[in-house]
C-alpha cells in the first residue's frame, strides 16, 4: 500500500500529457500536501512511466487505461478530491453532423455507446452542438 503521509518524500516521475490532464495532477496534489513533489526524473510519455514505476524507481499518478500496462504486483490507488469523489475527467467523441448519415460512422457510434454504458439522456452536450 501506499503512506500517504510520505508520499511527498518518495520518488515521483514527471511526464508530459495534455493540459488538462496535468492541471488535474497538480489540483489534486495541492489539496493533498504542502510539498510539492520529489521528481527524480521526467520523460515524455507515460508508457515509459509505467515501465520506470514497474521497475520500482518512483511513483506516478496516471490515467486509468495504462493501470493494464502495470505489473500486477504494482500498488493501484483510485484519488479522490475533498468531498470524496473519485478524480474524474470527461471525454468527448464529435465530428461533423454530415458524417451522421454514414452507416460506417453509425455503427461506430453505437460500439463507443455501447462500450462506455452511455445512457442516452448523456448523448448530447447542447453548448458543443454547431
Amino acid at each position: 500500500s501506499i503512506d500517504k503521509e510520505t508520499l511527498p518524500q518518495q520518488p515521483a516521475i514527471r511526464y508530459n500529457s495534455d493540459p488538462t490532464l496535468e492541471e488535474l495532477r497538480v489540483r489534486w496534489w495541492k489539496q493533498n500536501f504542502d510539498k510539492d513533489p520529489q521528481f527524480v526524473l521526467a520523460v515524455n510519455d507515460c508508457l515509459t512511466t509505467v515501465e520506470i514505476v514497474n521497475a520500482g524507481l518512483g511513483h506516478a499518478i496516471v490515467t486509468g487505461d495504462i493501470l493494464k500496462k502495470c505489473k500486477p504486483e504494482i500498488y493501484r490507488q483510485m484519488i479522490y478530491d475533498r468531498s470524496g469523489n473519485p478524480i474524474t475527467r470527461s471525454s468527448h467523441l464529435i465530428c461533423k453532423s454530415a458524417m451522421l448519415g454514414s452507416s460506417t460512422v453509425a455503427a461506430f457510434i453505437d460500439f463507443i455507446k455501447y462500450f462506455f454504458h452511455v445512457d442516452q439522456n448523456q448523448e448530447e452536450d447542447p453548448e458543443l452542438r454547431g
